[in-house]
Formats: structure tokens, sequence, C-alpha cells
């Protein structure tokens, strides 16, 4: 049986490279007593730009900030 290939795969390049992120979760309604349904999360991921040039591997990484502001009903 073929197993499918990535590209990464496929032209030689690592696939385990170091990432690292968290999380924060802000219930806003429990932490001031409030009726009010606030919620607010955020969330940091960093990890380096994947290459697909051999000649070219020296991007700088990644960094996702994400913020997230939900009204429960």
């Amino acid at each position: 049986m073929i197993q499918p290939v990535s590209l990464i795969q496929r032209i030689g390049f690592s696939t385990n490279e170091f990432t690292y992120g968290f999380g924060l979760n802000i219930p806003i309604r429990q932490l001031i007593d409030s009726k009010t349904p606030l919620e607010i999360k955020f969330d940091y991921v960093n990890l380096k730009q994947p290459a697909l040039n051999e000649r070219k591997d020296d991007w700088e990484n990644f960094q996702v900030y994400t913020i997230i502001v939900n009204w429960i009903f």
C-alpha cells in the first residue's frame, strides 16, 4: 500500500521543529461576581516558519496573538 507523502517530507526538510504557546481564559462574570456573561481568551504561539528552499532557512519565527471576547448567552 502506498502512503501519501507531504510536500515537506518529499523535499527532505525536517518536520520536527520546536514550537511553544500558551493560552489564558478569563471568566469576567465569575471574577467580578456579575450577571454580565463575558469571557475573554488570549492565545499566543511561537513557531519556526517552514522553509521550502534549502538556500534560505533563516526566516524569523511566526508569533501569533489571538484575543477573543465571548458574550455567553
